[in-house]
């Protein structure tokens, strides 16, 4: 069993929310995370437009604006979530909350074994009980 890493969680959410989400713009810069207990605990956030589109972190729109004076979009919603390992399993949870109300509109979670295969299936299974995808 290897351990997980924040790195690992942001490059497999990433691709996972590209692939099965459909979410094209998800990158694991896009991606925020803050670690409770390394190696066993790390909660998540992205930030996702009135259509679902991943938007930038607010330390990316603040750099953006620092540098061109454009202000970034604004987030309609939020997806927060956290990966638990114990042991050799890892279970990521997801919500989608509305910024303006706090209200959950969806949540799901997804089960898988504490490897990066692990970790991708879970985001996989979290994913798609989510039911979101970014329309153009």
């Amino acid at each position: 069993m290897s351990e997980i890493t924040a790195t690992e969680i942001q490059n497999s959410l990433a691709e996972m929310m590209s692939k099965k989400a459909f979410l094209p713009n998800a990158s694991p810069n896009s991606i925020m995370i803050e670690t409770q207990s390394p190696n066993q605990f790390y909660r998540f956030t992205v930030r996702l437009n009135p259509i679902y589109k991943v938007l930038p972190t607010p330390d990316q729109v603040k750099k953006t604006y620092e540098q061109t004076g454009q202000k970034g979009e604004g987030a309609m919603w939020l997806m927060f979530g956290a990966v638990q390992v114990v042991g050799g399993k890892v279970r990521a949870t997801m919500r989608i909350v509305r910024t303006e109300t706090g209200v959950v509109a969806k949540a799901s979670m997804g089960d898988g074994e504490a490897t990066y295969e692990g970790l991708s299936k879970a985001f996989e299974k979290a994913l798609l009980g989510l039911c979101i995808a970014y329309v153009a």
